[in-house]
């Protein structure tokens, strides 16, 4: 085996020895073959990057210049939004103008609607005062026309008895002196008609004071009337100048808010071309990163066209560095445009803090009274409903603890019922029992009442056929001795038997009413049998014996005889004294027991209570959700209350906050007003201090007009820097000394009541004297009541979380 496996691996090496050169020259020229592909391929893809560099540099050159046209054009957006800033200030100004005309105006309109009130609550109380001599006016004129019909009765009455007196001498009797209301008496014809006169007299004052109280009533009426008709024209004056100021407001807020959507649209503007200049500072980023390496890889793959890279790339860094140097001039430039928009936005948006402030405690003070009127509204409605869902409530409760009380009578009722229905039940079953007992022991004693019958019947007839026989015994003897003998025995067993006879025949209707007694029948069937069997011994005995002095004494039987029915009868009478009493404890029962229309009544009373006591619970199932539901309804209007206490809360915080504005405003007026009474006395003071030329000309208002006229007298370009000063100090004179908001404020008109204002002319002198040290000092004051003055936010609290909260 090794030798043969030697001989395999001599062979094995011998053909791979001939075989590998072959081999291994294949194998290299496969590998350089697969190396120049690779080659190729990468030659190929360099050309394609190459190729692709070129077109994102021509791309890149193109976005530059469009970078370039977009800063121009920002550039050119800028200067359009500086000059809107510009107008924008002059129309904020205008608009503060205008707002401070309507605020002065609105103080006029409220002292004028707080006059008007007054004179609505004057006018309401002499209205009243009216009302009331009105009233009693017509109580007067009322009992007045009560009166004269009166006097006009007594004046018919007082006719009817002087036509009687007329007719006859003198009418004095009782019936007439009934039907006069005055009294019974006697008068004469001249005591009625003076009586006459006074009450006409009475009548034409009475009806002369009505026909007063008719007129005076005519012209109050007319003059209510009037002053209602003066009231309506004043208050729709009053809704008509309102109207008025609400429209310019309105006017005011459009011209804002136009000023606003233009600022807004600057603004996207200014962040597109923000974002255009982003865009191209990343644009130009990537191709330098992409550039330098493409440039690596070409250096390191091939070696052909490097020169020409390297002064391409050169150009390109030269370019590149050039736009940085513009974009960071131009990023310069729009940063300072921002800060100078920044600028604008920040005056603009005080001005608007201001404009918002102000609308604000107009708006405030209106809305929070309606809000809390509702509130109290909706305060009184709450409290209602609670009164009536707690009304509501104590009825629900009081019904359910009715319904309980119900519902445990009838309970304890049905608990009654069904004991005495569960008694009754046992006790029919037990009579019932009791009942077929009695029934089955009557059944017996019937049948052994009808043996009874039987055997009497037929001791009967044994009993006749004895008599015969002892009859024909005594005819038939021979000796008279044996028939004295025979005869005193015969004739006490006859009458012994007929004995028995009647009292059997005596005791059959005790039997009878007895017949329900099954002991007592059964021991007198047995005694019955007993006599049977001694009679039937005794015949026995009188046919066998013929001596006799072999038979008993018959006394002797008849005696015990006696004696057992003694027993018999004794016994009988406590039997039927037991069965009596057993009877009537019986019938007891059965009158205890309820009677068949009696249960029926029961079983109908059973079903009304069940179904009662049904209605009773569903009842109380819905009592007790009512009961929920109003419990979750109280508990909302409790939440709501609170809610509501919030509301309260936050409309008091924010007028304590628009009082503290409205207290700032008023101080900064006052300072302004203070600072400009100031500086108009030392700026006089100046112009005492400079002396007058004659060849100035007189100044107007208008600095234009002042310059023009200087212009035409010669004073064109030589004129000296002194003029020139004099001429801009009187045009600042004639600007500041234009005294109409002071005068508002004396007046009235501004938000303050400047009651101090002369004290402050009186100290003007002694202000004027004052440093600069002293008016530099106030800067830090002035400044920190404008920040008073612009807070707007509600100091938060407790009961407020600075969100709305809905109801």
């Amino acid at each position: 085996m090794l030798r043969g496996n030697g001989a395999m691996i001599e062979n094995w090496t011998r053909e791979w020895c001939n075989v590998y050169p072959f081999i291994y020259p294949k194998f290299q020229i496969r590998v350089h073959a697969q190396t120049i592909g690779v080659l190729v391929a990468e030659k190929t893809e360099m050309q394609a990057k190459i190729t692709h560099l070129e077109r994102m540099m021509g791309e890149h050159s193109q976005e530059i210049e469009y970078a370039n046209e977009g800063l121009r054009e920002a550039k050119q957006n800028a200067l359009q939004l500086d000059r809107t800033v510009v107008q924008l200030k002059s129309e904020l100004e205008r608009t503060l103008n205008k707002n401070s005309e309507l605020v002065s105006q609105v103080e006029r309109l409220k002292s004028e609607i707080k006059r008007e009130k007054s004179c609505r609550e004057s006018l309401d109380a002499d209205l009243q005062e009216a009302y009331s001599r009105l009233s009693t006016r017509g109580q007067e004129i009322t009992q007045l026309e009560l009166n004269l019909s009166e006097v006009r009765r007594q004046l018919d009455l007082s006719q009817v008895y002087a036509s009687q007196l007329g007719l006859g001498d003198a009418v004095t009797s009782s019936s007439g002196m009934d039907d006069v209301p005055n009294g019974s008496g006697r008068y004469s014809r001249e005591a009625w008609l003076t009586e006459r006169n006074s009450l006409t007299s009475r009548i034409q004052e009475l009806e002369i004071t009505a026909l007063q109280a008719t007129k005076e009533r005519g012209r109050l009426e007319s003059q209510y009337k009037a002053f209602v008709a003066q009231v309506e024209l004043q208050a729709s004056d009053l809704r008509s100048q309102l109207s008025d100021a609400n429209k310019s407001n309105q006017d005011l807020q459009f011209s804002l808010e136009c000023s606003r959507r233009a600022l807004r649209e600057r603004e996207d503007e200014l962040l597109e071309c923000r974002h255009k200049l982003e865009l191209t500072h990343d644009r130009q980023s990537v191709p330098i990163v992409i550039t330098s390496a493409s440039v690596q890889d070409e250096q390191l793959q091939s070696r052909v066209d490097d020169e020409d890279q390297s002064r391409q790339i050169c150009e390109l860094e030269r370019l590149t560095a050039q736009q940085q140097c513009d974009l960071e001039h131009q990023i310069q430039e729009l940063v300072s445009l921002k800060e100078k928009l920044a600028a604008a936005e920040g005056i603009i948006h005080e001005k608007d803090l201001l404009l918002a402030d102000r609308d604000m405690v107009l708006a405030t003070a209106t809305s929070e009274r309606v809000a809390l009127s509702r509130a109290m509204e909706q305060n009184q409605t709450l409290k209602q409903r609670l009164l009536e869902l707690q009304e509501a409530f104590v009825l629900t409760k009081n019904q359910n603890m009715e319904l309980t009380t119900d519902l445990q009578k009838n309970q304890y009722a049905l608990n009654e019922s069904s004991t005495v229905q569960h008694d009754c039940r046992g006790q029919l079953e037990r009579l019932q029992k009791h009942c077929t007992e009695r029934e089955a022991q009557f059944n017996e004693l019937t049948e052994k009442y009808k043996m009874l019958v039987k055997d009497y019947e037929q001791l009967q007839v044994i009993n006749a056929g004895y008599k015969c026989e002892q009859i024909q015994r005594c005819a038939t003897s021979e000796q008279p001795v044996e028939d004295g003998q025979s005869c005193p025995v015969s004739s006490p067993t006859a009458g012994f038997v007929t004995k028995l006879v009647q009292d059997v025949q005596n005791q059959q209707p005790t039997i009878d009413s007895q017949n329900a007694r099954p002991e007592l029948c059964v021991s007198l069937t047995n005694r019955l049998k007993l006599l049977l069997s001694w009679l039937e011994e005794q015949q026995s005995n009188n046919t066998t014996k013929t001596n006799a002095h072999e038979i008993e004494d018959p006394t002797e039987l008849f005696i015990l005889l006696e004696q057992s029915m003694k027993s018999l009868l004794s016994n009988k009478d406590k039997e039927v004294t037991m069965q009596a009493e057993q009877n009537r404890k019986h019938m007891v029962r059965m009158e205890q027991l309820p009677s068949l229309e009696q249960w029926q009544l029961l079983q109908v009373a059973h079903k009304q209570l069940e179904t009662k006591f049904l209605d009773c619970m569903r009842k109380l199932s819905q009592a007790s959700e009512e009961h929920a539901k109003s419990e979750a309804i109280v508990a909302q209007l409790e939440m709501e209350a609170s809610t509501v206490g919030e509301y309260v809360t936050l409309f008091a915080h924010r007028r304590a906050a628009a009082s503290r504005r409205a207290k700032a405003r008023e101080l900064l007026l006052t300072r302004l007003v203070e600072d400009r009474r100031r500086l108009r006395s030392r700026l006089i003071k100046m112009q005492n201090l400079i002396p007058e030329t004659q060849t100035r000309q007189p100044f107007t208002e208008n600095c234009e007009v002042n310059a023009q006229v200087l212009n035409a007298n010669g004073y064109s370009g030589g004129e000296e820097p002194g003029d020139i000063f004099i001429t801009e100090f009187q045009c600042l004179l004639n600007e500041i000394c234009s005294k109409g908001d002071e005068v508002e404020a004396e007046e009235g008109y501004s938000m303050l009541s400047d009651e101090d204002v002369p004290v402050e002319q009186r100290n003007d002198e002694i202000l004027s004297n004052s440093t600069i040290s002293s008016d530099c000092s106030t800067v830090p004051a002035l400044e920190q009541l404008r920040q008073q003055a612009l807070q707007h936010d509600c100091p938060h609290c407790q009961c407020c979380v600075g969100t709305l909260l809905e109801v």
